[in-house]
């Protein structure tokens, strides 16, 4: 026990130093709208609820989810730093394309909507971060258009993804059983009724930020770490493992054999880093995901693409995936069979903002690109037309500027499917 408290807070005192990186993945030039006029401005969802100054910064939209002819949007801001730190609780809002209006469904019990996610046809938000005791943790479904919540999760001080299984809904959680945040650790929850009731399994890490698909065998990642800190586990005889193999039923086994490198193989890791997946989609028999360091506490700034098509024991089959030079991959989307990815260019006076798509993942076409006075952070196709999330980021949560969040944080954006043509 005193080994595992040691690493909890090597863990701890970690996510507050990973704060400074080599290179901005962003540019916050003020600016006026995108200049190309196929380009719509549909507005701000979380301007009234995120206004002004450090509130700025929870109007990110870090997800867009099409379903049942609207489309989810996900902001707030689950850091306990600045700025905007625990910006919850936060409303569920939706574009409805036949209104042309955003509306306002529900509201979550969390102090972010970082993901959606759609299984046995209902919509799942994960929560991602309580306002409330840390005795259960909480998830919203939308099922036949009504919202419920269940505050079911035992011990979840996070939900942070869901994935369905097998007929099974695995969360992605860091629990707590005593109320401290040195005891926290590393849960998968497992439902075998679509949420209404749970069991969790103990993995001994901490944070199960996503899982992975690779013939068809099911993966929990947890936050990896980098060779500095690998060493130092080994100095003091410390054990971690951050991949953990699904048996299909009730249990998860170590993969002491997968660590960074080999889940992002062809990137330079350093030394004191920590890193985590993103945005993982299923793909053929695999997984595409982004790579990301952890930023903010709970929120990722991305590194590079990659693709898990075997994680078996001695056939270990991971890829980076070329994208072009200069690049930032924020989002995916896997649609007809196509994979689309969003990309971020730094410019002189501004971003440019693309979307590549693959049927293969060797060989990428641009379907579409604009001008923006900042990133986006997230995409999203609905009824044949591109939606967009612009994101504002800052460089160090404890040392940040006013001015490094864009103004033009949490805009909608959309392109009409007249102005490009997807693959087939």
């Amino acid at each position: 026990m005193a080994r595992k408290l040691q690493l909890i807070v090597l863990l701890l005192a970690s996510l507050l130093t990973v704060t400074a990186y080599k290179t901005f993945f962003y540019n916050s030039n003020p600016s006026d709208r995108p200049d190309d006029s196929y380009v719509e401005h549909l507005g701000i969802p979380y301007a009234k609820t995120y206004s002004k100054d450090a509130s700025i910064y929870a109007r990110n939209l870090w997800d867009l989810q099409a379903f049942a002819g609207k489309l989810y949007i996900g902001a707030g801001n689950s850091s306990n730093a600045a700025p905007a730190g625990n910006a919850g609780p936060v409303p569920v809002i939706a574009w409805n394309p036949k209104s042309s209006k955003f509306e306002t469904e529900f509201v979550v019990d969390d102090e972010q909507i970082d993901t959606f996610y759609v299984a046995n046809g209902d919509l799942y938000i994960p929560g991602h971060d309580s306002t409330e005791a840390w005795q259960y943790g909480n998830l919203y479904r939308l099922s036949q258009g009504q919202w419920q919540k269940y505050r079911n999760v035992p011990n979840a001080v996070h939900v942070y993804a869901l994935s369905a299984y097998k007929k099974l809904l695995l969360a992605g959680l860091s629990i707590n059983t005593k109320g401290k945040n040195e005891n926290a650790r590393s849960a998968v929850g497992i439902s075998t009724d679509w949420g209404e009731t749970w069991q969790n399994i103990d993995l001994d890490g901490f944070r199960i930020h996503g899982f992975l698909k690779a013939k068809d065998i099911l993966y929990s990642t947890d936050m990896f770490w980098g060779p500095g800190y690998e060493q130092r586990f080994a100095e003091n005889n410390l054990q971690y493992v951050p991949v953990h193999e699904f048996n299909g039923e009730d249990n998860f086994i170590q993969r002491q054999d997968l660590s960074a490198k080999h889940i992002f193989p062809g990137f330079d890791l350093e030394g004191f880093q920590i890193y985590r997946i993103a945005k993982p989609q299923d793909w053929h028999s695999g997984t595409v995901y982004i790579g990301g360091y952890v930023h903010n506490d709970h929120q990722f700034m991305p590194f590079g693409l990659f693709y898990a098509a075997d994680l078996s024991r001695d056939r270990t089959d991971v890829r980076r995936l070329e994208t072009p030079n200069d690049t930032i991959v924020w989002d995916l989307i896997v649609h007809n069979n196509a994979l689309y990815a969003l990309l971020e260019t730094n410019e002189q006076n501004s971003t440019k903002v693309s979307v590549i798509a693959t049927n293969d993942l060797q060989h990428w076409q641009t379907i579409l690109e604009f001008q923006s006075p900042t990133f986006a952070r997230s995409f999203e196709i609905l009824d044949g037309d591109f939606y967009f999330g612009l994101g504002g980021e800052i460089l160090d949560p404890f040392d940040w500027q006013k001015k490094e969040p864009s103004s033009r944080t949490g805009e909608l954006l959309r392109v009409k499917g007249k102005h490009f043509k997807l693959l087939r």
